[in-house]
């Protein structure tokens, strides 16, 4: 698969198959207990089951792929496809209607398509970054106060490993200037990254997983909330 891969120009949109593509195991939405890796397969499962992966599948499948914006692409190992920073979700669609048996496997059920709009998903449009850090603020603006928004734990792990990246390249690094350029105006970035600082001091004192989400309600914005009123902040 990788070894017949094109060879892509940065910053120059352009079309390839989607075989020449893999999942990002960094995606903010996909955080498992541990830090473990997760697998293809979980990524797909946890974007259906949190991402509204279904709505997706439907404009597909009724429509064929609509190619309005390009993904963004990371060439992370030669040996390997191109890593996808922005467009994850399109991704994991567009595996599960070509591989029925994944999709049974998963549980999901595919909505039929017309076999004439199938071709539409034999080469998607993508361009190419430098760097994870060449396409953060994009990324950043579209998906925590842009027009297609994270859930409050997913920008929270996002703002919390730009802050870490930006800290080992820079010591005088705050969140601050993160949040200025992204266009957070009201301190949210800062209050969610406070929040995911103690939600990683719970797991490893043993009183909290991440994977509990999957199974109990996980109100993040409730913590994140909580934790900068005074009565809180005192409370131990």
């Amino acid at each position: 698969m990788a070894g017949n891969r094109p060879k892509l120009t940065v910053n120059l949109p352009e079309r390839i198959s989607p075989d020449a593509l893999r999942l990002d195991i960094q995606n903010p939405r996909l955080v498992l207990a541990g830090g473990k890796k997760p697998t293809d397969k979980q990524i797909i499962n946890l974007l259906y089951l949190e991402d509204e992966l279904g709505e997706l599948l439907s404009l597909i499948t009724s429509n064929g792929y609509l190619d309005f914006e390009p993904l963004v692409v990371l060439d992370e190992d030669a040996n390997k496809p191109y890593t996808v920073l922005e467009g994850n979700r399109r991704l994991a669609a567009v595996r599960l209607i070509q591989a029925p048996a994944l999709a049974a496997e998963l549980g999901i059920v595919i909505p039929e398509m017309d076999a004439g709009l199938l071709p539409t998903m034999d080469a998607i449009r993508v361009i190419l970054v430098e760097s994870r850090a060449a396409a953060r603020t994009f990324i950043a603006f579209k998906h925590i106060n842009g027009p297609h928004r994270w859930n409050s734990y997913a920008k929270a792990q996002y703002a919390a490993r730009w802050y870490r990246d930006e800290k080992k390249l820079n010591p005088d690094a705050t969140l601050d200037a993160i949040a200025e350029r992204i266009g957070d105006k009201h301190a949210t970035i800062k209050r969610m990254v406070a929040a995911i600082y103690v939600l990683e001091q719970a797991e490893s004192a043993g009183l909290f997983t991440v994977d509990d989400r999957m199974t109990k309600r996980f109100p993040f914005s409730h913590l994140y909330t909580a934790l900068s009123r005074r009565e809180y902040m005192s409370w131990y």
